[in-house]
């Protein structure tokens, strides 16, 4: 059994609790990194806004940590695109066993129309 599907109820917990502080422009993500890369997705909030859902894989960034091209550590407030242009504020959170990585939980904050006032105020 992987570490997600051993801890799935409190990671769930989790990411209900990032999504509801955060709301409807804030989607959560939850990988399991040990199934195929197109179908770690196990558990998402708000997925409308990259419009991927359970079932799902994950992004390049992902795939480069994988494939050991990128080292393993936590990402926080990085800046990301959705395919359609929209902006996010984004952190990743790495789950390693025996430094391998083995899950995930992403959230992705939608900050288009915020960059959008604030270049209108300047």
């Amino acid at each position: 059994m992987s570490f997600v599907e051993e801890n799935f109820d409190m990671l769930y917990e989790i990411g209900t609790c990032i999504a509801k502080q955060f709301g409807e422009m804030c989607e959560v993500v939850l990988h399991d990194l040990t199934r195929p890369y197109d179908n770690t997705i196990v558990a998402i909030w708000n997925g409308h806004i990259t419009g991927r859902k359970v079932g799902g894989g994950g992004t390049n960034a992902g795939l480069q940590l994988l494939r050991g091209k990128k080292d393993p550590k936590d990402e926080y407030c990085y800046i990301n695109y959705t395919e359609n242009g929209r902006i996010l504020k984004s952190t990743s959170k790495y789950f390693l066993e025996n430094g391998k990585i083995v899950g995930s939980l992403c959230i992705n904050q939608d900050i288009s129309d915020i960059v959008a006032i604030q270049k209108m105020l300047e």
